[in-house]
C-alpha cells in the first residue's frame, strides 16, 4: 500500500509542478545592443525592454504574431503531451493498483515519456542562442523552467517505478 501512495504522491507533484511550470515564467532576456546600447535605448526604447515569459505566453505570443505551426508544436509537446501522459499514467496506475489491465494508453505513455526532456532541452538551446546573440544580450533562466523540468523528471520516476513492478511486489506481500 505505501508504494501506491508513492506513486501517486509523485504523480500528483508532477502535476502540480507542470500547472506551475506552464504558467510562471521560463526566461527572462535582457537586451544589450553592445557598443551603442545607451543610444540606440535611448531613442528605440522597445528594442531596451526587458521581456519574461511562461510557456503559455510564449505560445500565445507565437499565434498572435501568425507563428501558427511553431505554436502548434510547442503547445503539443510542451502542453498537451505532458497533460496527456500523466492523465493516461494516473488512470493507468490506478487501474493497476486494483488489478485491472491498465489499457494500451498507458503503455504508449510509458513508452514516449522517455521522449520528454526534449521540451526540457529545446528552451536550454533557445538559451544558448539568445547568449550568443552579439551585444552581451542575457537569459535568465526562471522558476517556471526548473519546475517544468522538475515535473518532466517526476513523471519519468513514476513512470520507471510502475514499470519495475512495485506496485506488483507491494500486492504481492499481502
Amino acid at each position: 500500500m505505501k508504494s501506491v501512495a508513492l506513486v501517486r504522491g509523485i504523480l500528483l507533484l508532477s502535476a502540480v509542478s507542470l500547472g506551475l511550470g506552464l504558467c510562471l515564467p521560463v526566461m527572462e532576456v535582457i537586451p544589450r545592443l553592445g557598443t551603442f546600447h545607451d543610444y540606440i535605448g535611448f531613442f528605440m526604447k522597445e528594442l531596451n525592454v526587458h521581456q519574461s515569459f511562461s510557456i503559455l505566453e510564449g505560445v500565445q505570443g507565437l499565434v498572435g504574431e501568425g507563428h501558427y505551426f511553431v505554436a502548434f508544436l510547442i503547445a503539443l509537446f510542451s502542453i498537451l503531451f505532458p497533460l496527456w501522459k500523466l492523465g493516461v499514467l494516473w488512470s493507468g496506475f490506478s487501474l493497476l493498483a486494483q488489478n485491472e489491465s491498465p489499457g494500451k494508453a498507458f503503455h504508449i505513455a510509458e513508452k514516449l515519456g522517455k521522449y520528454s526532456m526534449v521540451d526540457v532541452f529545446v528552451i536550454a538551446l533557445l538559451v544558448v542562442s539568445i547568449k550568443g546573440l552579439p551585444g552581451g544580450s542575457q537569459v535568465i533562466l526562471q522558476p517556471g523552467l526548473f519546475l517544468f523540468a522538475f515535473s518532466v523528471l517526476l513523471a519519468m520516476v513514476a513512470s520507471w517505478l510502475i514499470e519495475k513492478g512495485w506496485l506488483q511486489s507491494d500486492q504481492s506481500n499481502k
